[in-house]
């Protein structure tokens, strides 16, 4: 047996049905909801079918590319992979070379000259890749058309992406009672996406004694997992705290914090700062390079500032651990501002139990 086709219909639900194709010499699904094929999630009706056939993992023709890690350095789109149908395995081809073109036009458009010889160069190629199908030149103009329309409109993000991962955010924030300090907090997130605080400490001052000290502490109850990223607002401290307690953790550092560095009194302040923003959250390098030489044509100034800082610290695209688009300090912010009226509070305990 070749195919086996399955048929599901809600109950009570009308006569709407919905058809599953299932080829087990490929172990590939179709489902006429085409759930997969628009958001790269398999549908319910998939996994109906998989418990119908007793199948306990999800096989790779049920897992895409633009999920995994290898889609921060696409450069190449398998051809014989069987985890998408012939149309989408087109559309990430057009999506892949896209991006190359849009790094190509940038660069064509800084210049007169750049402009004319691509100009020319891309209607040599066009006609060249025409030659190289039978179809028609109206089949292949609507094909064009069709492919467009389907990589900007159908294949598009999950409603829902928790985040996971082990990513810590880390911050301090001033004590207001009369026992004078810092509060240190460390801050995570769970499988909801919720707030989940890791621990917390006190200390007399933000310092490379204070972060050592809290880091260490830290690390007996988290440990050290191998695809740490630890996110900070890049204070000199922590820096040397985290080379010192953390050498092998990815240790990221929060964009906001970095863009407010950026004078508004200078030129472009604005757009610069908006490239900025959009290259540290692409997902692919070839975009955020684009960003990044957009933002440097804006301010040439901004872009040797940040480069300096290390692209990997900031990008998400260049970021050698998942960052699963922590890019700030937000969840540490956010546990900041929760306790703004319990600042003071904190220090009355501390002070009936030592006498200070």
């Amino acid at each position: 047996m070749d195919c086996v086709m399955y048929t599901f219909q809600k109950f009570a639900g009308g006569d709407k049905t919905w058809n599953v194709k299932y080829t087990p010499s490929t172990n590939v699904f179709k489902c006429s909801c085409q759930m997969f094929e628009t958001i790269g999630i398999p549908c319910c009706h998939t996994f109906s079918v998989m418990k119908a056939m007793n199948q306990h993992h999800i096989p790779e023709t049920l897992i895409m590319q633009r999920w995994t890690r290898n889609v921060k350095d696409i450069s190449e789109v398998e051809s014989s992979s069987t985890a998408t149908t012939p149309n989408i395995t087109q559309i990430a081809r057009y999506g892949a070379l896209s991006s190359k073109g849009s790094r190509m036009s940038y660069y064509a458009s800084l210049s007169t000259e750049g402009y004319n010889e691509a100009n020319v160069a891309i209607d040599k190629l066009t006609i060249q890749m025409k030659g190289l199908l039978p179809s028609s030149s109206t089949t292949m103009e609507e094909n064009v058309h069709r492919i467009r329309t389907q990589s900007r409109v159908q294949v598009k993000d999950p409603v829902i992406a928790a985040t996971k991962g082990p990513v810590v955010s880390i911050d301090a924030t001033h004590l207001t009672g009369s026992l004078k300090g810092v509060l240190l907090i460390a801050s995570a997130k769970d499988g909801d996406s919720k707030i989940y605080p890791l621990a917390f400490g006190f200390a007399a001052s933000e310092c490379k004694g204070s972060w050592t000290w809290f880091l260490s502490e830290l690390k007996k109850g988290i440990g050290s997992p191998q695809d740490l990223v630890i996110v900070s607002d890049r204070h000199r401290g922590i820096i040397s705290a985290m080379n010192e307690v953390f050498p092998y953790a990815q240790h990221a550092f929060c964009v906001f914090h970095i863009a407010q560095k950026f004078r508004r009194s200078s030129k472009n302040q604005s757009l610069a700062r908006e490239f900025f923003y959009n290259a540290c959250y692409q997902h692919r390098r070839d975009d955020c390079d684009i960003d990044l030489q957009q933002m440097a044509a804006c301010n040439q100034r901004y872009y040797n500032d940040v480069m300096k800082i290390g692209v990997d610290k900031f990008t998400n695209a260049y970021c050698p651990k998942n960052r699963y688009q922590m890019m700030s300090t937000q969840l540490a912010e956010s546990m900041n501002s929760a306790l703004l009226d319990l600042r003071k509070l904190l220090s009355q305990p501390l002070q009936s139990r030592f006498g200070i």
